[in-house]
């Protein structure tokens, strides 16, 4: 189990006493995902994607693999079912992050955006891995909401609107 807390990551040992900190992960929002392997991948409001090797023997560092100063990004963070890619929100300016696990460049996708302050969240990948999907709230307005859908693949995206009914 982890958890990330006032620029810490806690890993707990559920089957034992001692837990483990983990010190690097700065900000107060931190999101964390497991991978397949059992890697972990933190970000936060720090703006900076990061992934940390958990087994003894690799004794590998703890790598960046995205940054950017003043992203919001420690809310959500899912990873595919293979964990080849990490899939961010930049809650606030509307960006989607696609971020591969092996190093490769990170792609970004700005939501099509509507009227007022609108802000991604609650992001989740697929099962197949071919697409994710986040809430897209605007501030004030709750009938404004929609779901986004993006195409991993293509980038192309598919919104979907609640209908209120009258």
């Amino acid at each position: 189990l982890a958890t990330g807390q006032a620029g810490s990551v806690l890993l707990w040992n559920l089957a034992g006493r001692r837990s483990i900190v983990l010190r690097g992960q700065k900000g107060v929002n931190i999101a964390l995902g497991f991978t397949p392997e059992g890697g972990l991948v933190s970000t936060s409001d720090e703006g900076v994607v990061r992934t940390w090797s958990l087994s003894p023997e690799a004794n590998a560092p703890v790598r960046v693999l995205w940054s950017k100063k003043g992203a919001l990004l420690g809310y959500d963070v899912d990873l595919d079912a293979p964990g080849r890619l990490a899939a961010l929100l930049n809650r606030l300016e509307g960006e989607w992050i696609l971020v591969p696990l092996d190093g490769s460049p990170a792609r970004v996708h700005r939501a099509t955006r509507g009227r007022g302050d609108p802000a991604l969240g609650g992001l989740r990948i697929d099962p197949a891995g071919q697409r994710a999907a986040a809430t897209y709230v605007v501030s004030g307005n709750p009938e404004a909401g929609s779901i986004r859908i993006l195409d991993l693949s293509t980038g192309a995206e598919r919104v979907l609107r609640a209908e209120t009914a009258a």
